[in-house]
């Protein structure tokens, strides 16, 4: 599978809009378990509270409850 999105060595210079399109294709992964209730996990380092904060947002708007937005 390696490289089967943007080939072996895309270039750097489009990495921000390649980072882009594989977070919005993970994101639709994971949310729509939430939406059906079920439990999900993610691990993504989630470095700077702010990322921590806005994946918070996302989950409470799912309908996810306050434990599993820790």
């Amino acid at each position: 599978m390696d490289g089967a999105l943007y080939g072996q060595y895309p270039p750097a210079d489009l990495f921000p809009v390649s980072f882009g399109r594989v977070t919005a294709m993970m994101e639709a992964q994971w949310t729509r378990p939430l939406e059906l209730g079920v439990p999900v996990i993610l691990d993504d380092g989630f470095w700077t509270r702010a990322s921590r904060d806005a994946l918070r947002a996302k989950a409470a708007g799912l309908g996810c409850p306050s434990p599993c937005t820790r």
